[in-house]
């Protein structure tokens, strides 16, 4: 992705809400395009400081609203004004595009929220905000898997140089995995049989190249909440307690894990091992061998305790994949879920995020001895990213999750290792594992197979280093769906090409070639909504702590309400106060009169000078003397 932060480009802002923290992204483009380019328009950054992060995420502050402002929005927002140029952020749009976590909430929760993110950004920046509803919301997982499959592809190159990426059949494109901590996402471009098959389960993208022609793809892509590594880890333990409860599947795993650890059922060994029979204990399988906890909130008071068995954590967290979910349109992949069938000859899969974070994760090499082997770090491959081996992967993760849990924490103490995070590479790990294989069916080789004998393999289309891998950079810059999102507005400011321009003849016509994105078989998304407008600061109660102020409807309605109503509540008033002055009666207009005039003018114009004398009625003799001079003047 190209740096580009001179002064003659366009900028934008995504802030990523998503549910372990924030992060704020700015891109830049030129402002002028290339009419002779077939490119898409060439977006980048300009440094790594183009990039925030807070935590905790955005849902957080459900709970805690009046702190949402200071303690994370602000800091975004200081980042980014201090990046785009002054003269540049009235033109600068701006969006913060919440994710799994605030999908977590209520719709009152999240309304809430947005409510205050817009009303603070509006109030504290000038950035371009035309939309509240369109620009501060919360996206669904089809929309996030959208973005993350066009910032993929267009950081590989496989949309502006589809030629350098020929994987058979006529297919050019990557497929798109992400894993946060509360869903998981898939976004690919099915063979052309299957696409033509499915072709109303298929999304369209449609962006502009440079010269202003339209450049089309349709894609397939699905959501599964509660799949994220953090969620599945929550299920997984709910789990674990429901078979603490049954008998026969405890038993099993108790037999096991005695033989396993060598210790005595019946009493404690003499090193001060744990009796694993008691019925406060939970045997856990995905945690290394020899952890407990005792205050975990799911287990109500009962102590996990780790027995570090790969296979066994494969099996237990199967059923998490839900797929014995009635299919109610073959083929389905998981949980019940309709998709294309993939064509692994030609769909190539790209994974991020906990993808990347598992499976290339330095922890195996950190606290595992004799751990010269670094054929789990970063190998030389597409860009930054690595090929996924499952022979070498699901043999070191088993012997990550066999190691003695107190050796490891020593070790990893004497590193600064987060040891929650050690503690749960066991489980994520086979998480992974069983997402990548037994839900989307990605090949792989008998775990028997060495490494002498991958080459055979792969011949035989029984293990494919090109079916997965996973990436974390591309070219040194993060991959982020974000960018895909940016992508997509910049493609909305080309203008049409003349040519093409030319042939319209009506606005159905020129909808076809609108840059965005939506379902074949329900409503298109138009990338650019009312540009060039702003919505006039909104009316909002004090913040008393409890009260939340307007909706995100309301604040961008209010310049409009405003404009229309203003004129009608003048004339009304002044309609209101004409009828009161009639129907109070003579004696209090006088009074009224008297009142608002000038103290110098009260006896020319009403005879009198005091309120006392207006009271007593000494004002009307002296009119009538007045008026009787003015007549015989006039004789």
């Amino acid at each position: 992705m190209p740096s580009v932060p001179t002064s003659s480009q366009n900028y934008g802002i995504v802030i990523d809400a998503g549910s372990s923290g924030s992060r704020v992204q700015i891109y830049s483009w030129p402002s002028k395009f290339d009419s002779s380019s077939s490119a898409v328009p060439k977006v980048g950054k300009g440094g790594d400081d183009w990039y925030l992060k807070v935590q905790p995420g955005i849902s957080y502050y459900a709970q805690r609203p009046t702190h949402l402002e200071m303690l994370h929005l602000d800091p975004l927002l200081k980042h980014a004004l201090a990046i785009v140029p002054k003269q540049k952020q009235p033109e600068t749009p701006i969006f913060l595009l919440a994710t799994a976590g605030m999908r977590l909430l209520t719709k009152e929760q999240q309304q809430h929220l947005l409510t205050r993110t817009c009303f603070h950004i509006k109030r504290t920046t000038n950035f371009l905000l035309p939309d509240c509803d369109s620009h501060i919301r919360v996206i669904d997982g089809e929309t996030e898997g959208l973005y993350g499959w066009l910032a993929l592809n267009y950081m590989l190159g496989a949309i502006d140089s589809p030629e350098q990426f020929q994987h058979g059949k006529d297919h050019h494109t990557f497929g798109f995995l992400d894993m946060g901590g509360a869903s998981a996402q898939v976004a690919f471009a099915p063979n052309s049989t299957e696409a033509q098959k499915h072709m109303d389960d298929l999304y369209q993208i449609r962006l502009r190249t440079q010269a202003g022609d339209p450049l089309m793809y349709n894609v397939f892509v699905s959501t599964w909440l509660g799949y994220g590594a953090n969620e599945a880890h929550r299920r997984y333990l709910e789990l674990l307690v429901q078979n603490s409860t049954k008998k026969n599947s405890h038993a099993s795993l108790l037999e096991r894990a005695t033989e396993t650890a060598d210790v005595d059922s019946d009493t404690e060994s003499e090193d001060g091992e744990p009796d694993l029979r008691t019925t406060d204990a939970i045997l856990d399988p995905c945690s290394p061998r020899g952890f407990s906890d005792k205050a975990i909130p799911q287990l109500s008071g009962k102590t996990l305790y780790g027995t570090g068995n790969l296979t066994e954590c494969l099996e237990i967290t199967y059923p998490l994949l839900s797929k014995d979910l009635p299919c109610n349109d073959d083929p389905c992949l998981f949980g019940g879920v309709h998709a294309p069938a993939i064509d692994f000859d030609v769909n190539h899969f790209v994974g991020v995020s906990e993808y990347w974070h598992t499976t290339r994760s330095g922890l195996f090499t950190d606290v595992l001895p004799n751990s010269a082997d670094q054929s789990l770090n970063v190998e030389a491959s597409i860009s930054d990213g690595g090929a996924y081996n499952y022979a070498k992967f699901s043999e070191r993760l088993e012997e990550f999750c066999a190691r003695d849990w107190d050796s490891m924490a020593k070790k990893a103490k004497a590193k600064n290792i987060d040891l929650e995070k050690l503690q749960e590479m066991c489980f994520k790990g086979s998480w992974v594992m069983n997402m990548l294989h037994s839900g989307f069916g990605v090949p792989r080789s008998s775990k028997e197979i060495r490494e002498a004998e991958v080459d055979a393999a792969q011949k035989a289309k029984q293990f494919s280093d090109d079916s997965f891998r996973s990436i974390d950079k591309i070219n040194g810059v993060e991959l982020s769906w974000t960018l895909g999102k940016m992508v997509l507005y910049a493609s909305s400011q080309v203008p049409l090409s003349p040519k093409l321009a030319a042939q319209m003849t009506g606005s159905n016509e020129s909808a076809i070639y609108e840059v965005g994105y939506g379902a074949n078989n329900g409503e298109f998304q138009p990338e650019r909504v009312d540009v060039g407008t702003t919505v006039p600061d909104p009316v909002i109660e004090k913040d008393t702590g409890d009260e939340w102020g307007l909706s995100v409807a309301a604040i961008s309605a209010q310049g409009t309400f405003g404009k229309r109503r203003m004129p009608g509540l003048v004339l009304f008033a002044l309609i209101f106060f004409l009828v009161t002055y009639v129907l109070v009666g003579k004696a209090r207009r006088r009074r009224f009169t008297f009142t608002l005039t000038p103290k110098r003018y009260r006896r020319r114009v009403m005879g009198v000078a005091n309120s006392t004398a207006m009271e007593s009625g000494a004002h009307l003799v002296s009119s009538s003397a007045n008026m009787s001079s003015i007549a015989m003047r006039e004789v």
